[in-house]
């Protein structure tokens, strides 16, 4: 009969004096259960956030009409949003300090759900881009720490699966915005935002009593990654990220004022188009976590813009399901770089992993939003469908920059 080790006892099992064993938990799996724990609150933070962003849109139709705005005064209002993220992200991902590192997340939730609530309610202009921009700053603090102590979470169960995972739930909370809120709005009227009361309380509170014991994971690697030249690979990364959001950011902007101003249809059948982009965004993100890992995510980022131009460009030109179904293609196209981008990042700087996540997520798509904004001249001088042209060949720009992106074996 094989003797166990004393180390085999104490890890598997304890004896009591009444001849009892204990049996004791696995260190190693016990910390698995907390990361699990840990990203499932991660991941309920960052659908909290990204679902007012896809909310801000839905409110547009209807602050367009009450505050008798043009297109563009209109799209300056996600152009703000944009420049706010811009901003505040990268100085976010800068700043090393325990009280931010502690309070970051729950403050982000709470900003960004309360600001928007009460944006819905203002009657001034100047008061609703206050309530944008103070929305956009919770955006902006949750995401480089929350990105950060995802990767370190993920990264004792599967980095790839688990950063995906963290990704599809800021993708899920863009749907929800549109499927829920949609109809709230159209029902309600601009009332209805009151209801991100709701997540403004009850995420901060469990980010903050429940996620405790996971840290980012920025300096682990610095000594070894500080002479390495990252500036001309980020800033190629951030040109790339930039074009594929002011692609994304245009079609959120225009898609609601299309189908309500200038189609004349009801502010429901702009939130079932909002909710067929954004479905297929969801299932863009999946794909993009399967995808990456047997390809490269350089190519997956370069292969979704490529193919979201056709989509882009033709589904104002059709009618009905068959306008939905091409959102819905473009929307998967457009999310393939989502995911793709932000890994390439994590790994261009591994010594400032969140830094890296405030440049890709917060600069990057910061600049792509500003862009953005110059559509609503556009729409104003040449009409929408001109801006919507312009909207649909951003994204071939964007992959001729990605070609440039280094290739690693580790992405």
């Amino acid at each position: 009969m094989r003797q166990n080790s004393s180390d085999d006892m104490m890890t598997n099992s304890r004896s009591h004096q009444d001849g009892s064993v204990a049996v004791l938990e696995h260190p190693g799996r016990a910390a698995d259960d907390r990361d699990m724990r840990s990203l499932a609150l991660l991941c309920a933070g960052h659908f909290s956030v990204d679902m007012c962003q896809g909310v801000l849109p839905l409110l547009l139709p209807f602050l367009l009409k009450r505050m008798s705005l043009d297109y563009t005064a209109t799209a300056f209002i996600i152009t703000t949003a944009y420049i706010t993220s811009s901003i505040a992200q990268p100085l976010f991902g800068m700043v090393k300090h325990p009280l931010l590192s502690r309070w970051a997340l729950p403050l982000g939730v709470l900003i960004a759900c309360a600001s928007l609530a009460m944006a819905g309610q203002t009657h001034s202009y100047p008061a609703l881009l206050a309530c944008v921009i103070l929305s956009s700053f919770g955006v902006a603090l949750y995401h480089p720490e929350a990105v950060s102590r995802a990767n370190s979470a993920a990264g004792t169960v599967n980095k790839a699966k688990g950063m995906s995972a963290f990704a599809l739930c800021g993708s899920l909370g863009f749907s929800t915005g549109a499927l829920i809120f949609g109809p709230i709005l159209a029902a309600q009227g601009l009332s209805g935002a009151l209801y991100l009361i709701i997540p403004a309380i009850v995420v901060p509170l469990l980010l903050r009593f429940m996620l405790s014991h996971v840290t980012s994971t920025q300096g682990i690697t610095r000594a070894a990654s500080a002479n390495v030249n990252v500036v001309l690979p980020m800033t190629i990364l951030i040109a790339v990220i930039a074009v594929r959001q002011w692609a994304m950011a245009g079609t959120m902007t225009f898609l609601p004022l299309y189908f309500t101003q200038y189609l004349g249809e009801r502010p429901v059948v702009a939130s079932r188009m909002m909710l067929a982009l954004q479905v297929g965004s969801d299932v863009g993100t999946i794909g993009c976590g399967f995808l990456g890992r047997r390809l490269s995510y350089k190519a997956v980022a370069i292969a979704g813009m490529l193919a979201a131009c056709p989509f882009l460009l033709l589904f104002y030109r059709v009618n009905g399901i068959e306008t939905a179904l091409l959102l819905f293609c473009a929307g998967a196209s457009m999310a393939l770089p989502v995911l793709a981008t932000t890994m390439i990042g994590q790994e261009i700087m591994p010594h400032n992993r969140a830094l890296a996540a405030s440049l890709t997520l917060g600069f990057g798509v910061g600049i792509g939003g500003i862009a953005s904004g110059f559509l609503g001249h556009v729409a104003d001088l040449y009409g929408i469908g001109t801006a919507l042209m312009l909207i649909g060949i951003a994204p071939l720009l964007g992959a001729i920059c990605g070609l440039l992106l280094p290739r690693n074996k580790n992405l």
